[in-house]
């Protein structure tokens, strides 16, 4: 707590918002519920993006304990708090991580967008991204690729913004 209370203090004093992001394993349910808890419960923090990306390090835990683990911190912090769901938006992961599952407990998602990383045309994973995610039922807010040259970040930002609308949008890696 006393780590995010000194981020949350030198962001407000240069006129940013603190919003917390979190890679979830699902291996120690009520542990990492507690630290979701404890973390959205400072004075301060705006949000908490929770990342279950498909990969070694990340969400490991399968199906079940998705509802019991946010049952818990919705208990706890309430419906009004913002949580986003952090995920790599392309189609061959969508089904691995439980997406109906986190659906009645997030508000958002937060596409990681990442054309450079991924080898592929920026037109081509944006528009995958929203073919993927786009009927969910949440607002998408993509995560666009920062180390990329500013042409193709330009382009990202064109495609999202303007043809599908996305209200806002985040670097990673800037």
């Amino acid at each position: 707590p006393a780590d995010v209370d000194r981020w949350v203090q030198a962001l407000q004093r240069n006129g940013m918002e603190f919003h917390a992001w979190c890679v979830l394993k699902g291996v120690d349910p009520s542990g990492e519920a507690d630290i979701i808890i404890k973390t959205c419960q400072r004075p301060g923090v705006k949000s908490m993006i929770l990342d279950v990306e498909p990969y070694d390090g990340y969400w490991e835990a399968g199906r079940g304990p998705i509802r019991p683990l946010m049952t818990s911190v919705r208990q706890q912090i309430g419906n009004g708090f913002h949580i986003g769901l952090g995920v790599d938006p392309r189609r061959v992961h969508y089904n691995s991580i439980y997406p109906d599952e986190w659906l009645p407990f997030i508000n958002s998602v937060h596409t990681m967008s990442y054309w450079t990383t991924f080898g592929r045309q920026v037109d081509d994973v944006i528009d995958e991204t929203y073919t993927v995610w786009g009927n969910y039922g949440r607002p998408i807010i993509p995560i666009l690729q920062g180390t990329a040259p500013v042409s193709e970040q330009d382009q990202a930002f064109n495609r999202v913004t303007q043809r599908y609308g996305a209200k806002a949008l985040s670097w990673w890696r800037y």
